[in-house]
């Protein structure tokens, strides 16, 4: 399991001991699977669970000593607009995309074509979406979703081509999740990118 602390540092020295923000990500991410679980249950008629056993963050300029991030993945991505901006992704290795999509439709899944590219669409749109949507009642603002994108690349490359140039000292937080549906867990993570200060914004909500 990766670890929440030894990323980019201690959150404690960051925020100087106030609130974690670790654990509004955490809550975030753990409000957006609840809501998920729910939605994908449904839809595949079966019962899905997800769960949220870790987050954490890592600076920009890092982001080439992480170990997956140069990996080829699916990477699910949407753009956030409005009272805040940033980007969420649902990456997935490959073959855990795999395990998800034979667990969700009962197919035996060798390689990713048109159909699994739907399916995985379906469930990375649920996904993030909900996700965004806990972010936005917890701040109090209005944030719309972009449409959302597959890509099967190295994670970096995508986030390179979404984001751009940025600081080095620029924030990505991110949360592990693990699926668990009837016959297998296949895990992945959710990648949020805000193009705001999220640490700064959650610390001065979780103080009113």
């Amino acid at each position: 399991m990766e670890k929440s602390l030894n990323c980019a540092g201690s959150p404690i020295s960051m925020y100087e001991g106030r609130i974690d923000p670790f654990d509004v990500l955490r809550e975030l991410s753990t409000i957006g699977a609840g809501n998920a679980s729910g939605a994908i249950s449904k839809l595949v008629g079966k019962k899905v669970s997800i769960t949220v056993p870790d987050a954490y963050w890592i600076k920009v300029g890092e982001l080439s000593q992480t170990p997956w991030i140069t990996k080829s993945i699916v990477n699910i991505g949407v753009g956030i607009y409005g009272d805040r901006s940033g980007h969420v992704f649902l990456l997935l290795e490959k073959r855990d995309s795999l395990e998800l999509v034979k667990l969700l439709m009962n197919l035996d899944i060798k390689e990713i074509g048109d159909l699994e590219i739907s399916a995985l669409m379906e469930v990375g749109n649920i996904l993030t979406g909900t996700f965004i949507g806990a972010l936005s009642r917890f701040l109090d603002i209005k944030i719309v979703e972009s449409t959302p994108f597959l890509r099967v690349a190295p994670t970096q490359a995508v986030i390179n081509d979404v984001v751009g140039k940025r600081s080095p000292d620029g924030e990505i937080w991110l949360a592990v999740i693990r699926f668990e549906v009837e016959g297998g867990a296949p895990k992945g993570r959710i990648l949020f990118i805000p193009l705001f200060n999220f640490g700064r914004d959650a610390i001065e909500k979780l103080k009113k």
